[in-house]
């Protein structure tokens, strides 16, 4: 065999192993990515029902299910309306 021949396809097994724990690594990735979605999508539906029964509750109130969570962090104690955001766990501006 000439000198270097051998050298040669060692990296070539190197390249391709590497290009396979690329794909490896790219497989699971995509797994973790899925994961993600399918459970953002769990929790917006989740949300979704929590604010069905929040309007069902709110509705002989006179109230609506947006209304009645800005006015829940008050009840315990007097809170200006710049507070409720925190309480709520949210943000009263948007950052662009």
């Amino acid at each position: 065999m000439p000198e270097g021949a051998g050298a040669g396809a060692g990296a070539a097994r190197a390249d391709a192993g590497a290009g396979a724990a690329e794909a490896a690594g790219a497989g699971a990735t995509r797994r973790r990515q899925d994961l993600l979605s399918r459970t953002a999508l769990g929790v917006f539906r989740l949300n979704g029902q929590f604010l069905g029964v929040s309007e069902e509750l709110a509705r002989p109130a006179g109230l609506t299910a947006a209304r009645w969570q800005v006015l829940g962090p008050g009840l315990p104690g007097a809170l200006p309306v710049a507070g409720n955001p925190p309480a709520l766990g949210t943000c009263s501006y948007t950052n662009p």
